[in-house]
């Protein structure tokens, strides 16, 4: 029974966290601080091993709408970044609008990226709308879903 508690409780505070921030910048830097660093950390390097780094992340290297679908959707379930898995959730920016989320996504590129700060160019308003019109609606995605969905024609 207390176990049950605890795990009630902890899972509270994980949502809280997990709120939507009020966000009213376009700068990628503070949009991630607002709603990306309470889980991945200011340094992008993951927090208490509970939510995986995005600093040299393959994930963050994906193509730009699949990066796109994911931020939009958010993720559930287990993904493997570097030798470790994690069992969290992400939960969807679907709140941000096209140009925050075309911003804070070039930031994580830049600064986190495989890549480094010279790697893709950046992620665009008008992908983010390309892909929120087509991938927008429905649960959070799982890694297999989502990469299933590259293949998505509509």
């Amino acid at each position: 029974m207390k176990a049950a508690a605890c795990a009630f409780g902890l899972m509270g505070i994980l949502l809280v966290g997990c709120a939507e921030p009020r966000v009213t910048s376009l700068s990628g830097p503070e949009i991630y601080v607002a709603t990306c660093a309470t889980c991945h950390g200011t340094d992008g390097l993951g927090v208490n091993n509970a939510f995986p780094p995005l600093a040299g992340s393959p994930w963050v290297a994906l193509p730009d709408s699949l990066l796109i679908r994911l931020a939009l959707r958010g993720l559930r379930g287990p993904i493997r970044v570097g030798e470790r898995d994690y069992n969290n959730v992400m939960p969807p920016n679907d709140f941000l609008s096209n140009e925050q989320l075309a911003a804070v996504l070039s930031f994580v590129r830049r600064e986190f990226g495989p890549a480094g700060p010279a790697g893709s160019p950046d992620i665009t308003a008008s992908q983010v709308a390309v892909e929120r019109a087509r991938f927008e609606a429905g649960p959070m995605w799982t890694i297999e879903e989502l990469t299933r969905s590259a293949s998505a024609r509509r």
